[in-house]
């Protein structure tokens, strides 16, 4: 493997880390329970709409970020090779 490949191969614990950010930040739009002690310093039972609005708008902001970041990934990998 090329030299220049290896810190592409430690980037896939990020991508983890941001798939698990998008799955609670989707939890608390969706006001699932298992998420009440994760999110919002676990102050919260039922979220207001106010931050299931803002944490929907974080999560697409996210998703967004994922999407380039295993893009930026792929591009360097394939050109690369």
């Amino acid at each position: 493997m090329p030299q220049s490949a290896k810190p592409f191969r430690r980037i896939w614990p990020a991508q983890l880390a941001l798939v698990y950010n998008v799955m609670i930040l989707i939890s608390v739009v969706m006001n699932l329970s298992w998420v009440e002690t994760r999110a919002a310093g676990g102050q919260y039972t039922d979220f207001p709409i106010s931050i299931r609005i803002l944490y929907l708008f974080m999560a697409i902001g996210t998703a967004i970020l994922v999407f380039y970041l295993r893009k930026l990934t792929s591009d360097r990998v394939t050109s690369q090779t």
